[in-house]
């Protein structure tokens, strides 16, 4: 995928670029709430797990991001996991939500991870240099204007008080303090979010959101009496384990192997010149030392064979004529050395 603007001539405004997350963004946001309603919280936070693998698969697809075989098979027990904390014992193999509910939390999964994937490809290679709060406010503004055309579009309720009660009725008519709590989380929920898809990646969002189940489930079976089964808490330790394998997997260096050799043969090159250096006698270090230091405007330079007579004698020429003649008084009494 290109990394710049510049380089891709585009027939509309590149701000258009923040609609299409902000679309999905948008239906899924609203999808939430649906799918709260067919299921328990705790249930749908473990399901929501399956985020994870749709978008490891998104991510290899479009953005050619490479995983190791320890990654992928991180990814395969999440999935497992999440399917074990579903089975109801006491129905036997049945899932203990409809299979409408769990279709519709696929589709949510995959639009989830479209969104990620194509937010991260947004705005760490098409606006790499750009604000996170400029980008921010363009992904929010059209945010802002699919929910505003979504609620001018949907009709007004039927009320029984009448036709002019529902008129009077205003936006913020039937809102409470926990709509405005809600507001207020999923706005921070979304910052966070953006900083973490901009400065990490995908991946790294969907694993750090999976740990939520641990407190929704703990709130939940606090606030709401929700039971929770042996299988959901053998369901979270996978998910844990599947966490730790996929971030514990190396990272595939990716410097060829010909530079490595080629730094390791200098190493061992420095290494054996270090080692050859007290066998020079005396004379030819000082001249050679003395020589690589008195000249002007030029820095030591190692040489594989410095006790070569070739080698002192290159190093000597660099040297002006006078302070030639001078080093050669210093080795052994005018002599060059042989």
């Amino acid at each position: 995928m290109p990394s710049s603007t510049s380089s891709t001539s585009c027939s509309f405004p590149p701000i258009l670029l923040f609609a299409v997350p902000g679309a999905i963004y948008f239906f899924n946001n609203n999808l939430t709430f649906v799918l709260l309603s067919l299921m328990p919280a705790p249930t749908y936070v473990v399901l929501s797990n399956l985020k994870i693998l749709t978008t490891g698969l998104f991510s290899y697809l479009f953005l050619h991001r490479l995983l190791t075989s320890a990654q992928w098979i991180s990814l395969g027990i999440l999935f497992l996991s999440t399917a074990v904390s579903q089975i109801d014992l006491e129905k036997g193999l049945s899932l203990s939500i409809s299979i409408q509910a769990f279709l519709l939390m696929i589709l949510f999964c995959s639009l989830s991870a479209a969104a990620s994937v194509f937010s991260e490809y947004v705005m760490k290679e098409r606006f790499a240099n750009e604000s996170i709060h400029l980008q921010n406010m363009k992904l929010y503004m059209f945010g802002i204007l699919f929910n505003g055309i979504t609620y001018m579009l949907t009709p007004a309720p039927a009320n029984s008080l009448g036709s002019a009660a529902v008129e009077s009725s205003s936006f913020f008519s039937d809102t409470a303090p926990i709509h405005f709590m809600i507001i207020m989380a999923y706005a921070s929920l979304g910052l966070v979010t953006s900083a973490i898809i901009k400065f990490s990646g995908s991946i790294t969002k969907v694993y750090a959101s999976s740990m939520s189940m641990f407190f929704a489930a703990l709130v939940s079976w606090l606030l709401l009496n929700d039971q929770l089964t042996v299988l959901f808490f053998v369901g979270c330790f996978g998910c844990c384990f599947a966490l730790h394998l996929y971030y514990r997997a190396p990272v595939p260096s990716q410097a060829p192997e010909s530079t490595t050799s080629l730094l390791t043969d200098d190493r061992d090159d420095g290494d054996d010149d270090d080692k050859e250096e007290p066998r020079r006698d005396s004379s030819s270090s000082y001249a050679s030392s003395t020589t690589l230091a008195a000249s002007p405007g030029v820095e030591p330079t190692k040489h594989k064979n410095i006790n070569s007579p070739d080698a002192i004698l290159t190093s000597v020429t660099v040297v002006d004529r006078n302070e030639y003649f001078s080093l050669d008084t210093l080795d052994d009494g005018g002599k060059r050395p042989q």
